[in-house]
């Protein structure tokens, strides 16, 4: 084994580990929006952040609604996770400065390493 087998391409944390880790707690709807099961809103508030953002770009897997896909205002993910601002900025700040999201002109995006991360944590938690 070398370093360079430890290397993850960000288009290999594909479709099959996105649907892994949103399968217990989505449902999109084809109209472009993103419904949430009950166990979704057992999880904790950066789990609840992290799904809805892996949701929302989720899309991009989806033949025909790709325009769907992107990022979330904080205003977008407190509507939909149903947290309070309060909440929200300071999680979105935990997360960027852990470099699990990117955020450009206020548009909070996940990153590889963020479905990664939540993959992991939430299979511990099932």
């Amino acid at each position: 084994m070398s370093i360079s087998d430890l290397i993850v391409k960000e288009s290999e944390v594909g479709e099959a580990a996105v649907e892994k880790l949103l399968k217990p707690y989505v449902q999109l709807v084809d109209n472009g929006e993103i419904s949430f099961n009950g166990a979704f809103f057992d999880l904790k508030a950066d789990e609840k952040i992290a799904v809805a953002l892996i949701a929302k770009s989720s899309w991009r897997f989806v033949k025909g609604k790709e325009s769907y896909a992107g990022g979330m205002k904080n205003e977008e993910l407190e509507k939909v996770t149903a947290l309070p601002g309060n909440t929200v900025r300071p999680k979105i700040k935990e997360l960027r400065d852990k470099l699990l999201i990117r955020t450009d002109s206020g548009i909070h995006s996940p990153t590889a390493k963020l479905t990664i991360t939540y993959s992991k944590k939430l299979s511990d938690t099932q």
